[in-house]
């Protein structure tokens, strides 16, 4: 781009090793203008493993910069014999990323049947240093490590919280034979997801009654599963790229 903020030429779609621009730039004499190299970063890139730069070099493989810019004078018409180099700095590309946890705390506890919004897990979440990221779907999976198996009637209007501040609605197990509760959408109250600043953690707390239904005795937690085949419980997108991250949590499942 020109300084102005004009194009020079006409993009090139989809560049190789290199792309050609044709154009017309004045630069008066005793001035200097300067051309901006802007691209776009496809969601395909490989934001592990990619590096580039841009560069106008004086000799590679026998091609010297007289063979990559063309000038003339303007009032003479005359061929311009071009000298120098320029070489852009290196980038490498990134991603969102987020990392989920449970905190120490809450440890084990005994709640007494018929407790509202008690506080079963904090989840730790990190984000990578790259971009802010925003959690858009969230599965949580009650277990049971008593002797009798965990009922949807143990535990009722579940919700997210970040501190004293509700983030979704209240939503209760699936069923008897699918003990899970996922939160998306118009789920949460912004109508978008849970926002982490690049390189910074939000703890996230998942609250639920203890109706008077709940089986005493009985040893449940609630959790986010983690594994190949559980990768659907946490999605994740990147608010610079719109792409989809990285999302990882570190139990199984994470949660308490």
């Amino acid at each position: 781009k020109k300084s102005d903020g004009s194009l020079f030429g006409s993009s090139v779609a989809s560049p190789t090793s290199n792309g050609t621009f044709s154009g017309s730039l004045t630069v008066k004499a005793g001035t200097t203008e300067v051309l901006t190299v802007v691209a776009d970063i496809p969601a395909t890139s490989d934001a592990t493993n990619d590096r580039m730069r841009f560069e106008i070099p004086d000799s590679v493989g026998g091609t010297t910069i007289v063979n990559s810019i063309t000038t003339t004078g303007t009032s003479s018409t005359a061929a311009i014999a071009e000298s120098g180099s320029a070489t852009g700095s290196t980038i490498s590309l990134g991603q969102g990323s987020l990392t989920l946890s449970a905190a120490a705390t809450p440890a084990d506890q005994n709640v007494i049947v018929g407790e509202s919004q008690v506080t079963f897990t904090n989840f730790v979440m990190n984000a990578g240093a790259a971009e802010d990221v925003r959690v858009t779907l969230l599965k949580l999976t009650m277990t049971s490590s008593s002797g009798t198996a965990a009922s949807n009637a143990d535990i009722a209007n579940i919700a997210l919280y970040d501190g004293a501040a509700r983030l979704t609605s209240f939503k209760n197990l699936v069923s008897a034979t699918d003990l899970t509760v996922t939160f998306s959408g118009a789920d949460f109250l912004n109508g978008k997801g849970i926002d982490i600043t690049a390189g910074q953690q939000k703890l996230v707390s998942a609250k639920a009654d203890v109706p008077t239904t709940a089986t005493a005795s009985r040893l449940i937690a609630l959790g986010v599963k983690g594994g190949v085949n559980d990768e659907g419980d946490l999605t994740v997108v990147g608010l610079s790229s719109g792409a989809s991250t990285d999302a990882m949590d570190t139990l199984s499942p994470a949660g308490g």
